[in-house]
């Protein structure tokens, strides 16, 4: 039974993980087309870059309040959706550790050696 949920967090986290994907790429058209200025003034990183540094370097245009000064609501969704994605993310990682530390009762057969 536990292996079953496993699984399904596993599939869920997988799919969480495309969306931060997808909501990050949202993000990026947007304030490319919109903001071009910020975009600009961040140092014109590609989508690569700004896909690998969302909780690094970009992390105040997502989780600060960069976009409530820009005062653009579809940049503050696009935000909020990314949040979204790894608030999510980040319970299916709880809830599988909790998952396999309720069920860890390993014997010395299952050891790696």
């Amino acid at each position: 039974m536990f292996d079953i949920i496993a699984i399904c967090i596993l599939v869920i986290l997988a799919a969480v993980i495309a969306l931060n994907y997808y909501f990050c790429n949202v993000f990026y058209r947007a304030r490319l087309k919109q903001e071009k200025a910020n975009w600009i003034s961040w140092g014109k990183p590609s989508f690569q870059a700004f896909y690998e540094a969302q909780l690094d370097d970009f992390s105040p245009i997502i989780f600060g309040n960069e976009c409530v000064k820009l005062k653009n609501k579809a940049l503050m969704k696009a935000s909020s959706d990314i949040k979204f994605s790894w608030y999510a993310a980040l319970i299916l990682v709880v809830t599988g550790c909790g998952l396999v530390g309720f069920e860890a009762n390993l014997t010395s057969g299952w050891a790696i050696v």
